[in-house]
């Protein structure tokens, strides 16, 4: 795994490949680089500022003040990042909660945490993600059939998230082209399909992922797949399959589905 060097020799571990990273990761490391996320953060930020709080007396304690409200204007990559992050000094990350992962962040950026290697990593993983979305992306014959079919995209995304917000429950998948389109929601780096600017909503990531898993569960419960307990279950939790044999899984059961 790329080993990241901080300030005082201090180093932390990112994961090598999004493969081994539970499912349910990837999609929390798309929300973390998403608008809403960062406008999410920014209103927390301006209420912890808003809030008065006892300056402390002591530097050390400063510092730590400091620190805490630095993980608010950090970038979303830099937030992005830190889902990702396996071992800080030689010890297993631990905590994956919303306030562990800030504490995380926190102490990355007191020890000198870069933009330089944020984007670095982001960059990679960026890479990674197009590797594994290029297979389920159709090819068009000319510019116009591919505006259209961009068009119906986003139709079809805007629609989707009108019903989560509605709160209409994920919906069963029945078809190879709704499974792909489940896969592109999931997986689909911002601006990959509908422009540098575009992303897709957390929530939408969230029904597809939900989407997915109902998939795999009513196949386990028809005899045809057998889920296994990672090594960090108790009992197999469909949601926390690396992404790698979460797709296996998919890319089997898409075999038996109707175009």
């Amino acid at each position: 795994m790329p080993t990241l060097q901080l300030a005082g020799g201090r180093t932390f571990h990112v994961a090598d490949s999004l493969l081994a990273q539970p499912a349910d990761h990837v999609r929390r490391y798309h929300a973390a680089l998403a608008p809403e996320t960062a406008e999410e953060e920014a209103v927390e930020e301006h209420m912890q500022r808003a809030v008065p709080q006892p300056a402390p007396s002591d530097m050390l304690g400063q510092m730590a003040q400091q620190a805490r409200l630095a993980v608010f204007a950090a970038s979303p990559k830099a937030r992005a990042l830190t889902i990702l992050v396996e071992q800080v000094e030689q010890q297993p990350a631990g905590d994956l909660s919303d306030q562990g992962l800030r504490d995380r962040l926190s102490y990355l950026l007191a020890c000198g945490l870069t933009e330089t290697q944020v984007q670095e990593q982001h960059d990679r993983i960026a890479a990674e993600l197009r590797a594994l979305t290029a297979p389920l992306l159709a090819t068009y014959p000319d510019a116009e059939a591919r505006a259209i079919a961009e068009a119906q995209a986003q139709q079809r995304r805007i629609i989707a998230l009108c019903d989560v917000m509605l709160g209409v429950e994920a919906p069963e998948l029945t078809t190879r082209t709704q499974l792909t389109d489940a896969l592109l929601d999931l997986l689909e780096p911002a601006g990959l399909v509908l422009g540098a600017h575009s992303s897709i909503h957390p929530l939408l990531r969230q029904r597809a992922l939900d989407s997915l898993c109902l998939l795999l569960l009513r196949e386990q419960y028809a005899g045809r797949l057998t889920l296994l307990p990672t090594p960090w279950q108790k009992k197999p939790n469909i949601y926390l399959l690396p992404l790698g044999l979460f797709l296996e899984h998919v890319r089997a059961t898409s075999a038996r589905l109707p175009a």
